[in-house]
């Protein structure tokens, strides 16, 4: 399925993401507005009704999977951020 292709993606590209900005930037590019997920849930307004009803919580699943990429990967790179700042201090 086309959605699993996207999270797989997705994935694969948070796992190289080493900045929040790079991160806050992929996220644009899945869930912002004109965002890939975000085109895939608004394409599903020209199905017919029966197709949106199965297609529409299927989307629905993956976005909410995508914002929780984006959230684990956002805590992981706070952590480290401490972790970096606390070395810092201690070299000061």
């Amino acid at each position: 399925m086309l959605g699993n292709k996207i999270l797989d993606e997705l994935s694969s590209q948070i796992k190289a993401v080493s900045t929040e900005a790079d991160l806050t930037a992929l996220w644009h590019k899945y869930l912002g507005r004109e965002g890939i997920i975000k085109a895939q849930i608004k394409a599903l307004a020209q199905l017919p009704l029966e197709e949106k009803r199965q297609q529409g919580p299927l989307w629905q699943q993956i976005q909410e999977q995508a914002q929780a990429l984006f959230d684990t990967e956002l805590l992981k790179l706070g952590q480290l951020m401490k972790k970096l700042l606390g070395k810092l201090k201690l070299n000061l």
